[in-house]
C-alpha cells in the first residue's frame, strides 16, 4: 500500500499567501504615496498661483507709487519756489513793504507732506509669511531692495526734514505775530493778510537765524526731490524685473 505525501502542496499554499500579503501592502503603499504626490502637486499649484497673484499685486503697487511720486514732485517744485521767494523777500532792504507776502509764505513752510509708499502687498508678504512663496530669487531680491529704499527715504530723509520744520516753527514764535497768523487760517486754507502787518521784532540776528533754517529746509527739500526721483526709477526697474521673471499678461 503506497503512502502519498502532500508537503509540496502545502508549501505552495503558504507561498501564495505570503505573496498575497505583500501585494496588498504594495498596493496600499502605492495608493498612499500617489495620494501624497497628488496633494503635493495640488499644494504646489496653489502656491504658484498665489505667488503670481502677489507679483501682479506688487506690480500694481509699484505703478501706484510711480504715479504718486510724480504727483508729489509737483508739490516739491512748488515748495522750492515758495521757499526761494520767502528767503529772497527776507533779504530785501525794504522787506517791510512785503510783510503781507512774507507772512503768507512763512506760514506755508510748516505745511509739508511726504510721499507714502503703497505697501499693501509687501506687508501681506511679510505678515503672512508670503515671502517664502516668492521662489524666484531675482524677483525676491528686487522687491526687498525696493522696500529697503522706501525705509531709507522715510527714516532718514523725511525725518531730517521734519526736524528742520519743527525748529523753524520755534523760530517763528519770536518774529511773527500769532494774531496775524491766526487770522490767515480758516477751514484748513491760508489767505494772505490784509496790508503789511508788522513783525514782533526787526532783530537782524533773529532774521539771520530764520534764513539759515530756511536754507536747511530748502536743501532737504532738494535732497528729497533727488531721493524720490531715485525711488521712482527703482520702482520702474522693479516692475521690469517682475515682468521679465514672471511674464504676467
Amino acid at each position: 500500500m503506497e503512502v502519498h505525501h502532500h508537503s509540496h502542496s502545502n508549501d505552495q499554499g503558504h507561498k501564495k499567501k505570503w505573496i498575497h500579503y505583500f501585494y496588498e501592502f504594495l498596493m496600499l503603499f502605492l495608493a498612499v504615496f500617489c495620494g501624497f504626490l497628488a496633494e503635493n502637486i495640488r499644494e504646489n499649484s496653489v502656491e504658484r498661483h498665489r505667488e503670481k497673484e502677489y507679483i501682479l499685486s506688487m506690480i500694481e503697487d509699484l505703478k501706484t507709487d510711480t504715479t504718486n511720486i510724480n504727483a508729489h514732485a509737483v508739490y516739491r517744485k512748488d515748495r522750492r519756489h515758495r521757499l526761494d521767494s520767502l528767503t529772497l523777500m527776507l533779504k530785501l532792504p525794504d522787506y517791510s513793504n512785503y510783510t503781507g507776502l512774507i507772512y503768507y509764505y512763512a506760514r506755508w513752510v510748516p505745511r509739508t507732506t511726504f510721499f507714502n509708499s503703497t505697501d499693501r502687498t509687501i506687508q501681506q508678504l511679510k505678515n503672512a509669511g508670503g515671502m517664502r512663496l516668492i521662489t524666484n530669487h531675482v524677483a525676491s531680491d528686487a522687491i526687498m531692495a525696493y522696500d529697503a529704499q522706501v525705509k531709507i527715504v522715510n527714516t532718514q530723509s523725511y525725518s531730517l526734514e521734519g526736524e528742520a520744520v519743527v525748529n523753524y516753527i520755534h523760530m517763528m514764535n519770536s518774529i511773527f505775530d500769532g494774531n496775524v497768523l491766526d487770522e490767515m487760517y480758516g477751514d484748513s486754507l491760508l489767505s494772505k493778510p490784509n496790508g503789511n502787518p508788522p513783525f514782533l521784532t526787526n532783530d537782524k540776528q533773529k532774521f539771520n537765524e530764520l534764513i539759515t533754517q530756511l536754507h536747511f529746509i530748502k536743501s532737504l527739500n532738494n535732497r528729497n526731490i533727488y531721493f524720490e526721483n531715485k525711488l521712482k526709477m527703482q520702482a520702474a526697474s522693479t516692475i521690469q524685473v517682475l515682468k521679465n521673471e514672471y511674464q504676467p499678461e
